[in-house]
């Protein structure tokens, strides 16, 4: 999971360092990876894409 929200989200990059600020993000971003693989999306890239 780490590797896709690393590379679909840019989360290495992130400029959210402080409280629960990071942990919240990485619950969101599961969320979305979540949500488009239980729409079908095999490619989490392609389905952002798609979606935005």
């Amino acid at each position: 999971m780490h590797f896709v929200r690393a590379t679909a989200f840019a989360e290495d990059a992130s400029k959210i360092r402080t409280g629960h600020g990071p942990e919240n993000m990485a619950t969101l971003r599961n969320l979305a990876i979540n949500t488009l693989r239980q729409h079908g999306h095999h490619s989490i890239a392609a389905g952002l894409r798609h979606t935005f």
